[in-house]
C-alpha cells in the first residue's frame, strides 16, 4: 500500500516536472527568438547597463538606509 502511494506520488512529480521544463524551455525559445521588449536577447550592451544601473539604485537606497539607521540609534544613545 505505501510502496504503491509512493510510486504513484514519483510518477506525478516526475509528471509536473517535465511539464515545468517544458514551459522553461518555450520561455527560453521566446525570449532567444524575440528583438524587441526591454531586454532584447541580442542586445547585450543594453542588458548589461540595465543591470548596472539597477545595482547602482539599490546600493545607493541600501546606503541611504544604513545611514538613516544608524543616525536614529545614535539619536536614543
Amino acid at each position: 500500500m505505501i510502496n504503491m502511494i509512493v510510486s504513484t506520488v514519483f510518477h506525478a512529480s516526475k509528471e509536473v516536472n517535465m511539464e515545468i521544463q517544458g514551459h522553461i524551455l518555450k520561455l527560453n525559445e521566446d525570449v532567444v527568438t524575440s528583438e524587441t521588449g526591454i531586454f532584447p536577447a541580442m542586445n547585450d550592451m543594453i542588458n548589461s547597463s540595465l543591470f548596472f544601473v539597477g545595482f547602482f539604485i539599490i546600493t545607493v537606497c541600501l546606503t541611504v538606509i544604513y545611514y538613516k539607521y544608524n543616525r536614529k540609534k545614535e539619536e536614543y544613545k
